[in-house]
């Protein structure tokens, strides 16, 4: 009997040891909410044909608050929103540690209706201002939805479809968005582009074009160099349909370390042919920017160009300098040490501030060409057009508009002090070959 209970004691001790295991493994450590692991037990649960709902949570701006606060204030910001989040929730309802900051909530609702008011409630919760000692911080989040059965045969292709739902929501710029098969297709289509830009790289099937750039007495001063694809199948793909799926996917920094290569090879070529120097424009995306190595890539490969090394501009965009810029500007200031200049793209349709232009070195500001079109028809489009150029020429930087299309539209920049142009009315971006024709042939 004694070696019974003790037999008993133990087996019991052991059951419990394994319980708290099994509960440490499926706990996420910082929020104490359940992990993926614990997320797997629920699966593992989820034999009836009950339906029930995944909304996937990711929080925006999250890294850069990680980057400039601190991980332990960051530390500080999950365990927060893991309260807040808690607190919108139902009995039933699941709250899980999804990844680094991407949440999880299960919940047996299935309504559009109560869904989105959860939803609502989640992002409100999320994105009320956060204190954390002394600093107040904003985070904000996207929500993707998906429901059992409709979105997926278990649970874990049912937050596979929330996933992609929540990925839409932040492309599309909005809180929350449903799963449908419009996504899924989507889905699909962008990684079969992926996989063509891998093939097409191996192939050799890009291509630059160059636009050239005019000054304001008429005289051809530089080119932007513009990527070009013929697929050896389905012929041209236009810039839009594969440029954001090569950004999303992490194959920018390859694509442009090949634009680069092929602008220097083109360059060269043209540089034997004609007797002055021309000004090569190259836009760099922000993961480019913040690959390894960019900046030394970029000096090895450019500075090959024989003639035109202080004659290379950067074309960037203003996404490029959200948040803190001080990294931002120690590469900037490494690249213009070898005689390349700076030039912010799309200019007056971003994150644009005074204070933002002030403390940054670029060189040149590039109007969009959605603010050039109506000038011919609106005072007050060109009045603030009129402020770009000011604004550019009271920093000490050129001011250049794209887009241009008609003799109108030339002179009214013109007399408003834009230093120079680019667009259709000029030309459209041409073959090297084509480009040497009009050099010698104004």
């Amino acid at each position: 009997m004694i070696l019974f209970f003790v037999v008993r004691h133990v087996d019991r001790e052991n059951t419990k040891t394994l319980a708290k295991i099994k509960s440490q493994a499926e706990t996420d450590m910082l929020t104490g909410q359940p992990n993926r692991y614990g997320l797997l037990s629920y699966a593992e649960k989820r034999v009836t044909d009950n339906p029930y709902t995944a909304l996937f949570i990711d929080l925006s701006k999250f890294k850069h608050l990680n980057d400039t606060l601190g991980h332990r204030v960051g530390d500080e910001a999950l365990i927060a929103i893991a309260r807040r989040i808690n607190q919108t929730l139902k009995d039933g309802d699941m709250l899980v540690r999804f990844g680094g900051d991407e949440f999880l909530i299960m919940t047996s609702e299935t309504q559009s209706g109560i869904l989105e008011k959860k939803a609502l409630r989640v992002i409100k919760a999320i994105e009320a201002p956060l204190r954390l000692g002394n600093k107040i911080v904003e985070i904000w989040a996207n929500i993707g939805i998906a429901s059992y059965p409709d979105d997926g045969e278990d649970v874990m292709e049912v937050i596979s479809s929330a996933d992609l739902a929540m990925y839409e929501a932040k492309q599309k710029v909005i809180p929350w968005c449903f799963f449908d098969q419009k996504i899924k297709q989507k889905h699909l289509g962008a990684i079969q582009i992926e996989n063509d830009i891998i093939e097409a790289l191996k192939y050799d099937e890009f291509s630059l074009a160059y636009q050239p750039q005019i000054n304001n007495i008429g005289e051809l001063i530089g080119v932007e160099a513009l990527l070009r694809w013929n697929h050896r199948e389905k012929g041209a793909i236009p810039p839009d349909e594969y440029i954001n799926i090569a950004e999303h996917r992490g194959l920018m920094p390859q694509l442009g370390e090949h634009v680069l290569r092929l602008a220097a090879k083109d360059m060269n070529g043209l540089l034997s042919k004609i007797s002055h120097p021309i000004t090569l424009s190259i836009n760099v995306s922000v993961s480019q920017f913040s690959s390894p190595n960019f900046a030394s890539n970029l000096i090895e490969i450019l500075g090959g160009i024989k003639g035109v090394q202080t004659n290379i501009v950067l074309e960037v965009t203003e996404s490029l300098f959200i948040g803190d810029t001080s990294e931002v500007n120690r590469a900037l200031h490494e690249i213009k040490q070898h005689g390349m200049m700076i030039s912010l793209d799309d200019f007056g349709t971003g994150y644009s501030s005074l204070s933002l232009l002030r403390v940054l070195d670029i060189d040149e500001l590039k109007i969009d060409r959605s603010l050039i079109t109506p000038i011919t028809q609106n005072n007050d489009a060109l009045s603030v057009v009129k402020s770009i150029v000011d604004i550019g020429h009271t920093l000490g930087m050129s001011v250049l508009s794209e887009g241009i299309e008609t003799k109108e539209q030339l002179a009214l920049l013109t007399e408003i002090g834009c230093d120079r142009f680019q667009g259709f009315y000029f030309s459209k971006p041409l073959s090297p070959a084509a480009l040497l024709e009009f050099i010698n042939n104004p």
